[in-house]
C-alpha cells in the first residue's frame, strides 16, 4: 500500500488552497473513490469558516433512513445476508474545514491529507465504526433500562439516523480521539503518512485547537442519547426540541451537520402532537413494522421462549467483552420487538400477558449480563477490507 501514487491528491490540495473551485472537489472525490476501492465520497465540500469553532474535517456517513432500525437491532444471533449488507459503511460526504488550510496552523499537504485519509479509512475499512455504535447505545440502553421501539412512521426514523450518523462521525473522526497516544493506525503507516498524521496533530496542539482534548478520549455519545431519550417521548419533547435545533445551527458552521439538523426539525415538525402519526399514506417503515408484528405473533413467541434456556446457558459462560456486547445487542433486539407489540392496542389480552411475561425474563437477563465483570468497552467485532494494495494506475 505504501506504493500507492497519492500525488494526484497532495496537487489537488496545494490548488485548493487558494483555489476551491467545485472541479477541484470532484476531483478530490474521485482520487478518494480510486483509493478506498468499494466505497464511494459521493460530494466533497469545502467550508469557509470564518467565525465559528475550527471542525476540521467532518466524513458524514450516508445512512438511510428506512435502514436504520435493522441496522441498530439487527440479531447478531440470527443469520441474515440483507443486515450483513448494511453492516459496513460504503458511502459518504467530505466537508474540509477552510481553517485546515491556515497558513499560521502551516499543515502541510501531506498532513491533510493524513487527515483526510485517518477519518474516510477508519470509516469504510472495516465494520469497527457501526459495532462500536452499536455497543455504546446498547451500554445505554441498559443502564437506562430502555429500548427502542419501532415507530409507524418515517419521521422518528429519521431522529435516530441523525443521532446515528453524529456517533459515527465522532467515533471515526481524528479531533474526538484521546491525542495523549499515537493514533496512527497499521493502515495509515502502510500508507505512508504516520509521521504526518502525528505531526498534523501536534500543529493542531500548537495552535489551541485540539488542547481540550489532550486529557483523554472526548465523549461521542452525547448526541444519540439526547435523540434516544427525545425518541422515547416526542410529545413531551418535540416543540422544545425543534425550538433547540432551530438555535443549534447558529453555532456550527458544518454544512453537512447543518443538513442533519433541518432534516430533523422537518420530521419532527410533520409528527402530529395529539396522534404522533403521520399525516399521509402509509410507508415502507409502516409497512415493515407491521409485518414484523404479524410474523412475531404467530411464531417469535414460542421461538424466544425457547430461545431463553440456551441465553441462560450463554450467560453462565461469556467469557470475554465481545461475547457479552453480541448478547447484550441480542436482548436489546429482542426486548425493542416484545415492546413495540405490547403496545399496539388490539394485542390480544392472553398474548399481553404471555409477551409482558416473556419480556421481563429477557429484561431480567440484561440485568444479570449488566452484572458481569466482562462487560466494560472493548469493541473487536470487526472485518478488514482494506483498499487495493496496487500502485495507482495513471490514467
Amino acid at each position: 500500500m505504501n506504493n500507492y501514487d497519492f500525488h494526484d491528491c497532495i496537487s489537488i490540495i496545494e490548488q485548493l488552497r487558494t483555489n476551491q473551485d467545485p472541479e477541484l472537489l470532484r476531483q478530490l472525490a474521485h482520487e478518494l473513490n480510486m483509493f478506498f476501492t468499494g466505497s464511494s465520497c459521493n460530494v466533497a465540500l469545502y467550508t469557509r469558516n470564518t467565525d465559528k469553532a475550527f471542525f476540521g474535517i467532518c466524513v458524514m456517513p450516508i445512512i438511510k433512513d428506512n435502514d436504520i432500525y435493522d441496522i441498530i437491532l439487527s440479531d447478531p444471533f440470527a443469520y441474515d445476508t440483507d443486515h450483513q449488507d448494511k453492516s459496513k459503511i460504503t458511502k459518504y460526504y467530505l466537508e474540509l474545514d477552510s481553517k485546515l488550510f491556515d497558513p499560521v496552523l502551516n499543515l502541510s499537504n501531506r498532513e491533510i491529507l493524513a487527515l483526510i485519509l485517518h477519518d474516510v479509512g477508519a470509516l469504510v475499512n472495516s465494520s469497527s465504526a457501526i459495532d462500536i455504535a452499536r455497543a455504546e447505545i446498547d451500554v445505554y440502553l441498559d443502564k437506562t433500562n430502555s429500548t427502542i421501539r419501532r415507530a409507524s412512521t418515517i419521521n422518528y426514523a429519521v431522529l435516530l439516523t441523525f443521532g446515528f450518523k453524529d456517533l459515527i462521525w465522532k467515533i471515526t473522526s481524528v479531533m474526538f480521539k484521546d491525542h495523549s497516544v499515537l493514533l496512527a493506525d497499521d493502515f495509515l503507516i502502510s500508507c505512508g503518512f504516520g509521521m504526518d498524521l502525528e505531526t498534523s496533530i501536534k500543529k493542531l496542539k500548537d495552535y489551541g485547537y485540539i488542547n481540550y482534548l489532550t486529557g483523554g478520549k472526548k465523549d461521542t455519545s452525547t448526541i444519540i442519547a439526547w435523540c434516544l431519550s427525545v425518541y422515547n417521548d416526542v410529545l413531551s419533547n418535540r416543540i422544545i426540541t425543534i425550538k433547540g435545533l432551530r438555535k443549534s445551527l447558529e453555532y456550527t458552521s458544518i454544512r453537512l451537520v447543518k443538513r442533519e439538523i433541518e432534516r430533523v426539525i422537518t420530521a419532527l415538525s410533520r409528527i402530529d402532537d395529539n396522534s404522533l402519526l403521520e399525516a399521509g399514506p402509509i410507508d415502507w417503515a409502516m409497512k415493515k413494522y407491521r409485518d414484523t408484528s404479524k410474523s412475531f405473533r404467530y411464531s417469535a413467541v414460542r421461538d424466544y421462549e425457547n430461545d431463553l434456556y440456551e441465553y441462560q446457558l450463554r450467560l453462565r459462560n461469556v467469557e470475554d467483552e465481545n461475547d457479552a456486547l453480541l448478547m447484550l445487542h441480542s436482548i436489546n433486539t429482542r426486548l425493542s420487538i416484545i415492546d413495540g407489540v405490547l403496545s399496539e392496542d388490539d394485542l390480544d389480552d392472553k398474548l399481553r400477558s404471555k409477551y409482558s411475561i416473556l419480556y421481563s425474563k429477557y429484561e431480567k437477563l440484561r440485568e444479570e449480563l449488566a452484572r458481569k465483570e466482562t462487560l466494560r468497552f472493548d469493541y473487536n467485532r470487526i472485518y478488514i477490507n482494506y483498499p487495493d494494495l496496487n500502485p495507482k494506475k495513471k490514467k
